[in-house]
């Protein structure tokens, strides 16, 4: 298969958000909603211009990325929604590195620190036509409970 590239999950480094690898999480993002929006338009998405400050662990947030040699290759964040309760946000993977289980390995992270935290459940949700998102978040145990026009929102108690 052109542009499969072998990797050692156990090889993955995940480690918070920092200074040295900041322009890399950026780009795997914005990569990522490219894919889906032909004019992406960095005014929709102002976490992500200082996103040092905004994924401030201070803030109850916490930014995850994971690195094989060297490269980011992966992303993912929690953010406190309510009392008890954490939502799932910016997850994406690089396009050559989906289906070997990264994104359901950042899930798992995301989702010990949420435990950590004593959150009981944790919401994410996505865009109606990302179906691989899809896929990967009732994979990872997520209940869809709604649906609004072009949104899909998911639940999962921990």
């Amino acid at each position: 298969m052109k542009g499969v590239i072998n990797i050692e999950l156990n090889e993955i480094i995940y480690e918070k958000l920092n200074a040295l690898n900041k322009r890399a999480a950026v780009e795997t993002v914005v990569n990522g909603l490219r894919e889906h929006f032909e004019n992406y338009d960095a005014k929709m998405n102002p976490d992500l211009e200082n996103i040092l400050e905004h994924y401030d662990e201070s803030k109850e947030r916490i930014f995850l990325v994971a690195s094989y040699k060297g490269e980011v290759i992966a992303t993912g964040a929690l953010i406190k929604e309510f009392h008890n309760i954490g939502r799932i946000v910016r997850m994406s993977v690089n396009k050559v590195y989906r289906g070997r289980g990264i994104g359901r390995l950042i899930i798992a992270e995301l989702e010990k620190l949420a435990l950590s935290k004593g959150y009981k459940k944790i919401l994410i949700e996505t865009n109606h036509d990302w179906y691989e998102a899809i896929k990967l978040y009732i994979k990872c145990g997520y209940i869809k409970y709604k649906e609004k026009i072009g949104d899909v929102h998911f639940i999962k108690y921990l």
